[in-house]
C-alpha cells in the first residue's frame, strides 16, 4: 500500500480510518449486553459452524465479541 517498512497492522488500520467505517463494535452500539444472544445466534449460522479454525461453542463466539468491542 506504498508504505514500505510500516506494519500491515498500522497501514490496513490508517486505511480503515480513512474511509470512515466503524472499527469496533462498540462504534455501532453493540455492547456486551448483546454478546450471549449473538453468540448463541451465531452458531445456527451456516459461517460458524464451517469456520476453518473450529468453534466449539458460544462461548468461544463471545471471546471473538469481547475482542472486537
Amino acid at each position: 500500500m506504498g508504505q514500505p517498512g510500516k506494519e500491515a497492522a498500522d497501514v490496513l488500520a490508517g486505511f480503515i480510518a480513512s474511509l470512515g467505517m466503524p472499527r469496533r463494535l462498540s462504534d455501532v452500539k453493540i455492547g456486551a449486553e448483546h454478546f450471549d444472544r449473538i453468540a448463541e445466534l451465531a452458531m445456527s449460522t451456516p459461517w460458524v459452524p464451517r469456520n476453518p479454525r473450529p468453534i466449539a461453542g458460544p462461548a468461544q463466539v463471545r471471546e471473538i465479541l469481547e475482542l472486537a468491542a
